[in-house]
């Protein structure tokens, strides 16, 4: 009786822990996203695969589709191993004008073939991303010992510059990220390398990105390009994290580019411990929407679910503006999810005037918008908690002018011992009025302070369901709006 007592416990559990409107695989390992890309109405989303017990060992690329990024269909592995090896990630396209002489209009794969050593490989499909067919002379771009490149060489993303009518092929090559070109999608040449030449503590480059945005989201103030990569040291509340750096495209004499950053150094996309190696769709028109694998190395392995590990953050748009300090990279969870949570289910009066409320276990799906008027406290925010006495605290404090996410006592189950702990943003200055909207999906908060200027995502593996909400303050304060609002999923 007590096994099956502790097995129904565990299930329960487990069905607590599975996201409502989160992707993650239907079982199994998984962790970053891979060649994203929108074709005739579906959001097609790839991503490292493989079994929890022995991952590494036969890394796929999964497959899901989406035309609402709330409702996923899993598909058939996408891309297996074979006798180059495993299938690391990478990016895909649409060969339009069949640059390739695979066909046009046939859809592109790029990946990082593991044997004998990291080097690039490409498969195509002709059925609109359904099937990959490996290409027969891979891969495209070697790497022997005598080529003067890093074994960890890896993540290409190919995207068009129309500048040169060339195609860019981005590779992150241990702590540079290399510039490749090709007219045909086939043979590349090595253009330039990236070094970040004002960081004195880079380590590994992953998954780099390259997209051009108009600033404060006008073409006529100009556009910047932003280069995204992933890095596992440089982030101030722990090694890994997302860095951009903003800059513009250069063509010298010779069609030659290279990236001239600007005057700034590296800014982070995401300070909670939870979002790396994120990248944007492709083919999308008028929006760069982006997602991240939502798990940190650290303590990926031992996150409590058992048939699946690994979840997506929430897809976002990002934009660029300009501030006093330099262009930041906004990101705001995407339009279709938004329109979604549009059944409050805790009056705004209640919170406003009582600033406490029982909220039952609708909290666990909720979107949670609030603005506080700080007043004469120092520390001031939301305090998510269940009848265990397990709690994370999202805030802002004055002393150290940050704002915050605190999950020391998120969870009563031990996951590891770079779990626990405050996760904090750079000094953002002095805010009298803070304004957060916290994004509650059963495992994971995911937080945009001032309209998604900082943003912060965390897992949180609670033993029961948050139920309860606090704003509190310690000293005088004041609850301008709050609104706690659940999803729709029948549109």
């Amino acid at each position: 009786m007590k096994m099956n007592k502790n097995k129904n416990i565990e299930n329960k559990n487990q069905r607590m822990y599975n996201p409502a409107y989160h992707f993650k695989p239907n079982k199994e390992w998984m962790n970053d996203p891979n060649g994203l890309i929108y074709i005739n109405g579906y959001y097609h989303m790839f991503f490292q695969h493989d079994k929890i017990d022995h991952v590494f060992k036969d890394m796929s690329w999964g497959h899901a589709v989406t035309k609402d990024f709330i409702h996923w269909e899993e598909l058939d592995v996408a891309i297996k191993p074979d006798e180059l090896g495993v299938i690391y990630s990478g990016s895909t396209i649409i060969d339009r004008h069949n640059h390739s002489g695979l066909g046009k209009d046939s859809i592109l794969a790029f990946y990082t073939s593991t044997l004998p050593r990291q080097q690039q490989s490409l498969a195509y499909s002709l059925d609109h991303g359904k099937t990959f067919l490996k290409y027969r002379e891979n891969p495209i771009i070697e790497n022997n010992p005598l080529s003067n490149i890093p074994d960890d060489f890896r993540d290409p993303k190919v995207i068009w510059h129309d500048g040169t009518k060339k195609w860019i092929m981005l590779i992150a090559a241990f702590n540079r990220i290399h510039f490749w070109t090709s007219r045909n999608l086939i043979h590349w040449n090595r253009e330039y390398e990236f070094y970040d030449e004002m960081d004195k503590k880079i380590g590994v480059f992953e998954c780099p990105d390259l997209f051009q945005l108009p600033i404060n989201g006008d073409h006529q103030n100009g556009n910047k390009w932003v280069l995204l990569l992933s890095s596992n040291m440089g982030g101030i509340n722990g090694e890994t994290c997302t860095r951009y750096y903003t800059g513009d495209l250069q063509v010298d004499a010779y069609e030659k580019i290279s990236f001239a950053r600007d005057d700034q150094p590296f800014k982070i996309l995401d300070f909670g411990r939870d979002n790396y190696a994120s990248i944007t769709w492709s083919n999308v028109l008028d929006r760069t929407l982006l997602i991240g694998w939502m798990n940190n190395w650290e303590y990926a392995f031992q996150t409590p679910t058992k048939e699946w590990k690994g979840m997506m953050t929430l897809p976002r748009e990002l934009s660029i503006w300009s501030y006093s300090e330099g262009i930041k990279l906004i990101s705001k969870p995407v339009a279709e999810i938004e329109a979604r949570f549009n059944i409050p289910i805790v009056e705004e009066q209640i919170l406003c005037s009582q600033k406490e409320a029982y909220v039952g276990e609708q909290l666990m799906c909720s979107k949670v918008e609030v603005l506080l008027e700080r007043h004469n406290a120092l520390e001031t925010g939301i305090e998510l908690y269940n009848e265990q006495g397990e709690y994370v605290r999202i805030g802002y404090h004055a002393i150290d002018a940050c704002f915050y996410v605190d999950r020391r006592m998120s969870e009563n189950v031990f996951i590891h011992k770079g779990f626990k702990g405050i996760h904090t943003t750079p000094n953002v200055g002095i805010r009298n009025k803070v304004q957060m909207t916290i994004y509650i999906d059963r495992t994971s908060v995911e937080v945009f302070f001032e309209n998604g200027e900082y943003v912060m995502s965390d897992l949180v593996f609670p033993l029961s369901p948050y139920t309860n909400i606090n704003l509190y303050g310690d000293d005088e304060m004041n609850v301008a709006k709050a609104n706690i609002m659940t999803l729709d999923m029948t549109l």
